[in-house]
Protein backbone atom coordinates (compact mmCIF):
# COMPACT_ATOMS: atom_id res chain seq x y z
CA UNK A 1 0.00 0.00 0.00
CA UNK A 2 1.16 3.71 -0.87
CA UNK A 3 1.95 6.05 1.99
CA UNK A 4 -0.37 8.25 0.38
CA UNK A 5 -3.14 5.29 0.83
CA UNK A 6 -1.92 4.25 4.22
CA UNK A 7 -2.43 7.89 5.44
CA UNK A 8 -6.23 7.95 3.84
CA UNK A 9 -6.63 4.66 6.01
CA UNK A 10 -5.48 6.45 8.89
CA UNK A 11 -7.09 9.47 8.27
CA UNK A 12 -4.01 11.48 7.84
CA UNK A 13 -3.08 14.06 5.67
CA UNK A 14 -1.62 12.93 2.54
CA UNK A 15 2.25 13.35 3.09
CA UNK A 16 1.74 12.26 6.67
CA UNK A 17 2.57 8.50 6.63
CA UNK A 18 5.52 8.87 4.18
CA UNK A 19 7.01 11.96 6.83
CA UNK A 20 6.89 9.30 9.97
CA UNK A 21 8.18 6.69 7.38
CA UNK A 22 11.47 9.33 7.21
CA UNK A 23 11.42 9.60 10.82
CA UNK A 24 9.07 12.77 11.70
CA UNK A 25 7.60 12.18 15.35
CA UNK A 26 3.70 12.15 15.33
CA UNK A 27 1.78 13.39 17.22
CA UNK A 28 -0.09 11.64 20.38
CA UNK A 29 -3.28 10.83 19.15
CA UNK A 30 -1.47 10.28 15.13
CA UNK A 31 1.23 7.73 17.30
CA UNK A 32 -1.83 6.06 18.77
CA UNK A 33 -3.54 5.44 15.63
CA UNK A 34 0.24 3.79 14.30
CA UNK A 35 -0.36 1.66 16.80
CA UNK A 36 -3.88 0.35 16.71
CA UNK A 37 -3.11 0.34 12.96
CA UNK A 38 -0.67 -2.68 13.50
CA UNK A 39 -3.52 -5.13 14.72
CA UNK A 40 -4.56 -6.57 11.00
CA UNK A 41 -8.19 -6.78 12.81
CA UNK A 42 -8.38 -2.94 13.50
CA UNK A 43 -6.63 -2.52 10.03
CA UNK A 44 -9.28 -4.77 8.40
CA UNK A 45 -12.08 -1.99 9.72
CA UNK A 46 -10.60 1.01 8.74
CA UNK A 47 -10.17 -0.31 5.29
CA UNK A 48 -13.52 -0.75 5.40
CA UNK A 49 -14.62 2.38 6.06
CA UNK A 50 -12.01 4.68 4.38
CA UNK A 51 -12.89 2.39 1.06
CA UNK A 52 -13.65 5.48 -0.78
CA UNK A 53 -10.40 7.00 -1.23
CA UNK A 54 -9.07 3.66 -2.66
CA UNK A 55 -8.71 2.25 -5.89
CA UNK A 56 -9.99 -1.05 -6.20
CA UNK A 57 -6.62 -2.52 -6.57
CA UNK A 58 -5.63 -1.07 -3.19
CA UNK A 59 -8.53 -2.09 -1.94
CA UNK A 60 -8.39 -5.75 -2.61
CA UNK A 61 -4.52 -6.23 -2.19
CA UNK A 62 -4.73 -4.12 1.45
CA UNK A 63 -7.94 -6.71 1.79
CA UNK A 64 -6.00 -10.03 1.23
CA UNK A 65 -3.01 -8.51 3.10
CA UNK A 66 -4.92 -8.01 6.02
CA UNK A 67 -6.87 -11.51 5.77
CA UNK A 68 -4.08 -13.49 5.75
CA UNK A 69 -2.09 -11.80 8.64
CA UNK A 70 -5.52 -12.96 10.11
CA UNK A 71 -5.13 -16.50 9.15
CA UNK A 72 -1.52 -16.83 9.84
CA UNK A 73 -2.56 -15.70 13.29
CA UNK A 74 -4.95 -18.23 13.86
CA UNK A 75 -2.92 -21.04 12.41
CA UNK A 76 -0.12 -19.98 15.04
CA UNK A 77 -2.48 -20.32 17.37
CA UNK A 78 -3.54 -23.90 16.46
CA UNK A 79 -0.31 -24.74 16.48
CA UNK A 80 0.07 -24.71 19.67
CA UNK A 81 -3.06 -27.00 20.35
CA UNK A 82 -3.75 -30.63 20.40
CA UNK A 83 -5.04 -30.97 16.37
CA UNK A 84 -6.56 -30.19 13.17
CA UNK A 85 -9.93 -29.60 14.89
CA UNK A 86 -8.71 -26.99 16.74
CA UNK A 87 -7.33 -24.98 13.01
CA UNK A 88 -10.74 -25.58 11.51
CA UNK A 89 -12.37 -24.36 14.54
CA UNK A 90 -10.03 -20.97 14.55
CA UNK A 91 -10.07 -20.79 11.23
CA UNK A 92 -13.71 -20.71 10.72
CA UNK A 93 -14.22 -18.28 13.70
CA UNK A 94 -11.77 -15.48 12.46
CA UNK A 95 -13.56 -15.78 9.00
CA UNK A 96 -16.49 -16.15 10.39
CA UNK A 97 -15.88 -12.70 12.14
CA UNK A 98 -14.43 -10.87 9.11
CA UNK A 99 -17.26 -11.34 7.26
CA UNK A 100 -20.11 -10.20 9.88
CA UNK A 101 -17.68 -7.19 9.65
CA UNK A 102 -17.92 -7.29 5.60
CA UNK A 103 -21.61 -8.09 6.00
CA UNK A 104 -22.63 -5.11 8.83
CA UNK A 105 -20.08 -2.34 7.16
CA UNK A 106 -22.31 -2.82 3.70
CA UNK A 107 -25.92 -3.57 5.01
CA UNK A 108 -24.58 -0.25 6.76
CA UNK A 109 -24.96 1.64 3.59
Amino acid sequence: MSSTAMAHVCGFGTNQWRNYENGSEPCVSNALMIELVKDPRVFLRLLFLRREGLSDKQFKKSLEAALKLITDEAIEKAQLSPGPDELLYLYREKMQQVVTEFDTFFLKK
